[in-house]
């Protein structure tokens, strides 16, 4: 998801992902909208990856780099290791 937001990946963002508006949240300030869904898309990564991210630190997803992003969920303990 960070290079998804981040715009590492290759990915059309805007296929996958809406971005929050940043007036009206409270955290961090790449959150992302989860869309009311019924199909099976509610399955896929990035749907179920919403919720986790947006209730990372603003330290964590404001990171520079992909490494750097690692080792700050490793410092705070958020980093799912399965």
């Amino acid at each position: 998801m960070f290079k998804i937001v981040h715009g590492v990946d290759t990915l059309d963002r805007e296929d996958l992902i809406t971005m929050a508006s940043s007036n009206y949240l409270r955290g961090h300030p790449k959150k992302i909208l989860k869309d009311s869904c019924t199909s099976d898309i509610k399955y896929s990564f990035p749907y179920r990856s919403i919720d986790a991210w947006n209730k990372l630190s603003v330290d964590v997803v404001c990171a520079a780099s992909v490494s750097q992003m690692k080792d700050k969920l490793d410092k705070c303990g958020q980093r799912d290791r399965t």
